[in-house]
């Protein structure tokens, strides 16, 4: 709890009271990519003019798809956060 007020301090944050109890908030969580090597290989391929994959970009939906956190990740965060009062949302997510 120090080092994340901290860090929030440090980024202009101010802690200025304690949440109500009909407060809400919005919570999200990013998740470690997956495959990151094997998208920077697949870029080099398709950029360089030796390969066979030259010039055969990824659409995003691809990108977004190779990238994706695994089930098993989802499930950690949701475990987590197993039993609190929340509504899950997928939106803008992977």
């Amino acid at each position: 709890l120090v080092e994340f007020r901290r860090q929030a301090a440090l980024q202009g944050w101010d802690e200025s009271r304690i949440a109500e109890a009909h407060d809400k908030l919005e919570l999200r969580f990013w998740l470690k990519l997956t495959h990151a090597s094997e998208l920077e290989h697949t870029l080099e391929e398709v950029s360089d003019p030796k390969s066979p994959r030259y010039g055969h970009y990824l659409s995003k939906e691809q990108v977004n798809s190779m990238v994706a956190p695994t089930p098993e990740h989802i499930l950690a965060v949701k475990e987590a956060l197993h039993g609190l009062k929340l509504n899950e949302s997928n939106q803008g997510g992977v």
